[in-house]
């Protein structure tokens, strides 16, 4: 369930930054940027500030190289 004004965009870096989210919380996170497939991730715990989570996000040619089809997806936990 999406919470109304819980979203950010990243800097140019590529870096964000979710501000006021409730601790010992459980969140889902749909991330997209021009050109690649949507990355969902989560669920993830919040238990206190986090640094340095890495969402990796792929075109839809990479995910070819890993088999998926249309309309598919992957689940990935190596960082791939």
């Amino acid at each position: 369930m999406a919470i109304p004004g819980k979203f950010t965009n990243a800097a140019a870096d590529g870096s964000y930054t979710f501000g006021s989210l409730p601790m010992d919380a459980t969140f889902y996170a749909r991330i997209t940027a021009t050109g690649y497939v949507a990355t969902y991730a989560g669920p993830s715990i919040l238990e206190g500030n986090m640094y340095n989570i890495i969402y990796p996000m792929l075109t839809a040619a990479e995910m070819n190289t890993f088999g998926v089809t249309a309309g598919n997806g992957i689940y990935c936990l190596c960082g791939c």
